[in-house]
């Protein structure tokens, strides 16, 4: 399965938390995406988020890039946001 279709599969079926909750939760190992567009992250954003629109034509690429730079690992859970 590729990274690109367990994201997929994620956002039909995620496990939710509350901020509060995910605050308390987060491993900082763990990766943030923030998927809203370029112009919402600006506005504010998780310390440490990475940034890649979901609605961008070119999505799974992005996902590739950071794969391949090690930022995103399939093995290891990450928070989309």
């Amino acid at each position: 399965m590729s990274l690109f279709s367990f994201l997929a599969d994620l956002l039909r079926d995620p496990n939710r938390l509350p901020p509060a909750e995910f605050l308390a939760q987060r491993e900082a190992s763990h990766p943030v995406l923030d998927v809203r567009t370029p112009r919402e992250y600006a506005q504010k954003h998780l310390k440490g988020a990475i940034n890649v629109n979901l609605m961008a034509p070119d999505f799974a690429r992005q996902i590739e890039r950071l794969t391949k730079k090690g930022k995103l690992k399939p093995d290891q859970p990450v928070y989309l946001y």
